[in-house]
Formats: C-alpha cells, sequence, structure tokens
C-alpha cells in the first residue's frame, strides 16, 4: 500500500515572535486504518518552562524534562487532519532573564554529566571542589525552579571549568589516569600544558 501512495504525512510549521510560539499541525494522504485521533507532544528543550496559551486543543499533560532541559507538553485525542493550532509562551517571570545564556545549555550539561561520572568512578569525593559542577549538572532542576538562575550561567560554567582544572592538577587518581584525564579535559575544553603531556598528566 505505501508503494503505491497509501500513506499520510504529517507537518509541523511554526512561527516565533517576542516570546510566543504559534504551531499548526496539518496532515495529508490517508491509508486504511489510519487512527483519525493521535497523540501530540510538542517539545521546547533548552528553554525555560513554556505555558500553553491559547489554542483549541485540550492540554492534557505538562513536564519540565531535565534530560531535554525543556518542556514537554502532551495532548492526546488530537485530529491532526483538522489542522490544530497551538500558542505557546515562555513564562512571564523568565522574560528579560538573560535567555541567550541557553544556547548551547543542553550539550553543556551533558559534558558536566560526563565529566561528573568520570570523578565519581575514581572516588572523587564530593566538596566545595566540585559544587560548580554539581550545580551545573542539575541546571535544569534550578532552573525550573528559579527563574532568576539564567543570569549566572556563564559564571557558573567558568567555575566549573576551574574546579575541573584544579582538579587534574591535584587529583592523583586522575594525575596517574592519562586517558580518564585527557577525556575530561576534552569535555571541558582545558589544554593541557607541553610539560603535563609529556610527564602523561593533563592539567
Amino acid at each position: 500500500d505505501y508503494l503505491i501512495g497509501k500513506q499520510s504525512f504529517t507537518k509541523c510549521e511554526y512561527s516565533f515572535n517576542a516570546s510566543s510560539f504559534q504551531i499548526t499541525l496539518s496532515q495529508f494522504g490517508d491509508f486504511s486504518g489510519r487512527p483519525q485521533l493521535q497523540t501530540v507532544r510538542l517539545s521546547f528543550p533548552q528553554l525555560p518552562p513554556m505555558t500553553l496559551v491559547g489554542g483549541a486543543v485540550d492540554l492534557t499533560s505538562q513536564e519540565y524534562n531535565h534530560e531535554l532541559v525543556g518542556s514537554i507538553l502532551t495532548f492526546e485525542n488530537v485530529d491532526i487532519s483538522a489542522g490544530p493550532t497551538f500558542q505557546v509562551e515562555i513564562d512571564a517571570e523568565y522574560l528579560g532573564a538573560g535567555l541567550g545564556h541557553l544556547v548551547g545549555l543542553l550539550g553543556r550539561v551533558r559534558r558536566a554529566r560526563y565529566v561528573k561520572d568520570a570523578l565519581d568512578d575514581v572516588n572523587v569525593n564530593y566538596g566545595t571542589n566540585r559544587t560548580n559542577l554539581t550545580s551545573y549538572v542539575l541546571a535544569a532542576t534550578q532552573l525550573e525552579d528559579d527563574p532568576t538562575f539564567v543570569t549566572g550561567l556563564p559564571q557558573l560554567w567558568a567555575g566549573a571549568t576551574a574546579e575541573v582544572k584544579n582538579l587534574l592538577a591535584t587529583y592523583d587518581e586522575l594525575k596517574g589516569d592519562t586517558r580518564r584525564s585527557k577525556f575530561v579535559s576534552d569535555m571541558f575544553g582545558i589544554k593541557p600544558s607541553a610539560a603535563s603531556t609529556l610527564n602523561g598528566v593533563f592539567v
């Protein structure tokens, strides 16, 4: 059936103005057994919490997903062929809070998580020597709870980088594990000095 054109296509179009997304879904084509009603999930990764403010479809559930660092809005029993529309806005309390700092956040959170796990594996103790790193790993939780958190993201990343660099230079288990040290260095873009490279240690 698929080869002779019995298929359907779903299209998502959106525009963004100020703090608001205007989203329209459409569907064309048909086939025997195509469900008339479907579940729609709209995801907004690397953004503050979002709010549904308009549209003809009722919201079923909403969550701030920490892996995506963004909101997921779920709508059940949607007839996409009817061309449903959705208007979704950034929560007002987050506006003007340095939203440009969110660019690249998702990637940095993942890199911080990889480094945290690498440090955990060699039993680097939790304490003041890695508070910024831990805080960055938990950025989604803090962003969800505190609209002002986003303003300090650049300083938090700089602090985490300084902590990691210091651990690479001072922690014996890392100094003796060149593969792990290189991985940690690469994740944070820390370049080893020529002397430390010759000694097999990345600082």
